[in-house]
C-alpha cells in the first residue's frame, strides 16, 4: 500500500529518491519468507524442482511488468500512474496467492513431503491360481 501511495504523491525528484531508499529496503522484506513458503508446498519427491518452476514462473510474470509500465505510460496514462497501477496489479496476485496457499501450520513435513516409508500393497493375483 505505501508503494501505491508513494508512487502518487506529489512530492520533488529528490524527496522521492530519500522516501524510495527505505521504502526499497522494506519492500525486500516479502522475500524473507518465500523460500519456506514454497519449499512447504510441494512433497520431498520434487520439492526442488517445483520450488524452481514455481518461483522462476514468478519471475516469468514479473519480467511482464517493466512492459506493462511502458506500454500504459506511452500516452495512455502518466508515469507514476502506470508504475502505481502496475504495482496494485502486483500487489494483488500476491495476496491472492497467498490465500490460496494450503496452510501447513503444525503439519508434519514428512507427512506433507510424502517422506513415509508406505507398506507396499499386495499384488493381486492372476485368474485361476491359488496364493
Amino acid at each position: 500500500m505505501a508503494a501505491l501511495v508513494y508512487m502518487v504523491i506529489p512530492v520533488s525528484n529528490t524527496s522521492m529518491l530519500f522516501l524510495g531508499f527505505p521504502l526499497g529496503i522494506l519492500m525486500q522484506g516479502v522475500f524473507a519468507g518465500i523460500g519456506a513458503t514454497i519449499s512447504e508446498s510441494f512433497p520431498n519427491d520434487i520439492r526442488a524442482t517445483g520450488y524452481g518452476v514455481s518461483y522462476n514462473a514468478g519471475r516469468v510474470i514479473g519480467s511482464l511488468f517493466p512492459l506493462s509500465v511502458g506500454w500504459l505510460s506511452s500516452g495512455r496514462t502518466s508515469l507514476p500512474v502506470a508504475i502505481a497501477a502496475v504495482a496494485g496489479v502486483g500487489y494483488a496476485m500476491v495476496v491472492v496467492a497467498a490465500i490460496l496457499l494450503p496452510e501447513t501450520t503444525g503439519m508434519d513435513l514428512g507427512q506433507a513431503g510424502g517422506d513415509e516409508e508406505q507398506e507396499a500393497a499386495p499384488l493381486a493375483q492372476p485368474a485361476g491360481t491359488v496364493a
